[in-house]
């Protein structure tokens, strides 16, 4: 098996921003049909920059209904996070830790991190107990 990109932290599962395919329910496929359309996904995603691609099926099943429906498939790969992603990351385990040593909520935490980034207030630092 290759590279496993879920356990790496600088990269981010997408998928391809192409259209899904959707298999009709009483049209008939042959196995190298399936195989030509499985194919242009994942080169279609990998054309894309994703990496570590792989198919996902989804159901088409309604709440109410009591049958699967027509399958969805779906390319999803992995590529490298964003400036943007990895800042917001970054803050996030902030909030968490900052939430943890103040013992406030995960949302004022949050709150509490935002209004001194902006300078509008000086938070001290407590000892951890």
């Amino acid at each position: 098996m290759g590279y496993n990109y879920s356990e790496d932290d600088d990269y981010v599962e997408d998928y391809y921003k192409g259209e899904f395919y959707n298999f009709q329910e009483f049209e008939e496929y042959t196995p190298e049909q399936v195989k030509g359309i499985l194919d242009d996904l994942v080169k279609q995603a990998y054309k894309q920059g994703l990496v570590g691609v792989y198919l996902s099926f989804l159901s088409t099943m309604e709440p109410y209904e009591d049958y699967l429906g027509s399958p969805l498939v779906k390319a999803v790969g992995y590529r490298k996070k964003t400036t943007s992603e990895k800042k917001e990351q970054t803050f996030e385990e902030e909030v968490g830790v900052f939430s943890k040593r103040y013992n406030v909520t995960y949302p004022e935490a949050r709150v509490l991190l935002n209004v001194k980034a902006r300078g509008l207030i000086e938070i001290k630092e407590v000892p951890i107990l």
